[in-house]
């Protein structure tokens, strides 16, 4: 298992465009395909029950200066 980070930020009011971060989150899974399928079930959760704009980074604790995974929701082109 390898160690990997999650940070979340989210559009809180459309209206002000505040955006909002959540302190990282730290998780473990077995490869990089399994984090991003992580990043992915969390964000399809909690968009647009909780946030209607969502940004999730995930982060390997190996290489913590590049995101392997960026899930955004609504999805964009």
């Amino acid at each position: 298992m390898q160690s990997y980070s999650l940070f979340i930020s989210y559009l809180r009011n459309q209206l002000s465009n505040e955006w909002r971060k959540v302190p990282p989150i730290s998780f473990e899974a077995s490869n990089e395909e399994e984090a991003a399928r992580t990043a992915i079930t969390l964000a399809n959760f909690a968009y647009p029950e909780f946030a209607p704009n969502l940004l999730i980074q995930v982060v390997a604790d190996y290489d913590p200066g590049r995101p392997i995974a960026e899930i955004r929701r609504p999805i964009s082109n």
